[in-house]
């Protein structure tokens, strides 16, 4: 027999969709959303928000409980979504991404969401890896394009695919994609790399100590569009993803060249929260992320390799 204190502490949670994130509480009217809340708090006898002058936390209980319900309340999404005779996906789904990447992303999922999925509403910002993380800390977005390695995050971490570093130089530097260059050679070569920790500074950082070399570190810069711009104004040499460089290599004035022994490579993962079960919006919009990657196999720009686990994504949105 239903439980119906049960059921009804579920209803009042479909109502607020999601204890632990503002950003939702934010959408809904405050009339409604202050009664559903009550009721959970009345049914459960605790409190789940503190109110202050700035707005409602969760208390700890708030917290717990939100936790305890994401997987089952997923699961009750689920199964409303086999039982409707109305099968559309609905919601919204906020992903972050970096910068190199959200033209794509942005063109991508424009394109695939309309058609597949017109009551699925995806917002698309970017960040830098820092605040990427601290929003999937927090709630504040669904999903982050992340470039690995980020193994002591703690998040559910899909691999999506990877693709070859280059160097990059202004024009008359001369660098030819039919000559790589030994990647000792950056040992005496002035670079503009980003600062530490994240992407392609961890990469060559990495690559540089198997190697026992030190890299020519002579700039610093966290934007991408600024290390090629400063490359081909001949200050330095910068260290970009192929299919950046080769989008933007005609118009920049650049020069490139792969490089090898060893070649580097950045891997673009996946990041959403660990304690939140996804929805059915989330799943609808990463299964369309991992169909876009398999996609761009057909794109010589990319050359990229595709994870195994991103191909089972993409089947998952055909079958």
């Amino acid at each position: 027999m239903i439980d119906i204190k049960h059921l009804r502490v579920f209803l009042c949670v479909a109502e607020v969709k999601s204890l632990s994130r503002a950003a939702d509480l934010m959408r809904r009217s405050q009339p409604s959303l202050s009664q559903a809340i009550r009721d959970i708090e009345t049914t459960l006898q605790t409190p789940l928000f503190h109110r202050t002058g700035r707005g409602m936390e969760l208390t700890g209980e708030g917290e717990a409980f939100a936790k305890a319900i994401a997987e089952p309340l997923a699961a009750l999404d689920r199964a409303i979504y086999r039982a409707s005779r109305n099968p559309e996906v609905k919601g919204r789904v906020t992903i972050a991404v970096p910068p190199s990447l959200s033209p794509w992303a942005t063109k991508t999922l424009t394109a695939t969401t309309v058609p597949h999925h017109p009551g699925l509403l995806i917002r698309i910002i970017e960040g830098h890896p820092v605040h990427m993380i601290e929003w999937l800390q927090k709630g504040e977005i669904d999903l982050a394009l992340l470039y690995g390695p980020v193994q002591k995050l703690h998040f559910k971490l899909t691999p999506l695919f990877r693709e070859p570093l280059v160097l990059i130089a202004k024009r008359s530097a001369g660098l030819d994609p039919a000559k790589p260059v030994e990647f000792q050679e950056l040992g005496r070569l002035p670079l503009i790399l980003p600062s530490r920790p994240f992407g392609i500074r961890a990469v060559v950082d990495l690559a540089a100590q198997q190697a026992g070399i030190r890299v020519a570190l002579f700039l610093e810069s966290d934007s991408g569009t600024s290390m090629r711009s400063m490359a081909s104004e001949g200050l330095g040499y910068a260290i970009q993803p192929q299919s950046v460089t080769v989008a933007s290599a005609e118009q920049m004035q650049l020069s490139w060249a792969p490089l090898v022994n060893p070649a580097l490579e950045r891997e673009v993962i996946l990041a959403e929260p660990s304690d939140r079960a996804p929805g059915r919006a989330v799943e609808a919009a990463t299964s369309m992320l991992a169909a876009a990657v398999c996609d761009l196999e057909n794109d010589p720009a990319w050359d990229i390799a595709v994870s195994p686990v991103c191909r089972r994504l993409a089947a998952s949105r055909k079958a």
